[in-house]
């Protein structure tokens, strides 16, 4: 079962967010214009969670941000060099990571 929900008035710019309930799922898409430039998050309770970012939105470059909860982060970045875009990733794999 999909519970869909339009959403396009609402001050935080959602436009639009599925809830899964039998897979504890939930997606949520947002319009451009909102602050940090969230463009999409999805969420499998306690298990996983995923940001997508609209491109050039936020002053460090992040495009995706993936949590593993409790176990590991990977952030995609795009970068400018040389008037070329080149993507990284990063993997954190622990709070001692973290700091670095």
């Amino acid at each position: 079962m999909i519970i869909n929900h339009c959403n396009c008035c609402y001050r935080d710019k959602l436009s639009q967010s599925n809830s899964y309930p039998g897979q504890n799922v939930v997606h949520q898409q947002f319009e451009r214009g909102r602050s940090r430039g969230l463009k999409s998050f999805t969420e499998v309770a306690g298990v996983r969670r995923s940001f997508e970012f609209y491109g050039n939105s936020r002053v460090d470059g992040m495009i995706k941000r993936e949590e593993i909860i409790g176990l590991k982060v990977y952030v995609l970045h795009d970068v400018a060099v040389q008037h070329s875009v080149v993507a990284y990733l990063f993997l954190l794999c622990c709070s001692d990571c973290r700091a670095l």
